[in-house]
């Protein structure tokens, strides 16, 4: 972020300013998505982990996952 900023890559995205208020929040944004109807709601899709300890079990356990993060940060980072 720091470097994006630097460079003044994205400002028409990012609003640097902004994101300097959260930049001690930490977190992350986890997206699932739910058929919900009249009487209740129903999961789309597996689960996925929402504990530190579940998503570094599932990173460890599958390391190519790592590799493919990495790989597309590195696309957008130019």
């Amino acid at each position: 972020m720091d470097r994006w900023r630097a460079e003044n890559r994205f400002p028409a995205f990012i609003d640097y300013a902004a994101v300097e208020g959260w930049r001690n929040f930490g977190g992350i944004r986890i997206e699932e998505d739910f058929a919900i109807n009249e009487t209740g709601s129903r999961l789309l899709g597996k689960p996925i982990p929402k504990t530190v300890d579940a998503v570094e079990a599932l990173a460890t356990a599958n390391p190519d996952l790592t590799a493919n993060t990495q790989s597309r940060i590195d696309k957008i980072d130019g």
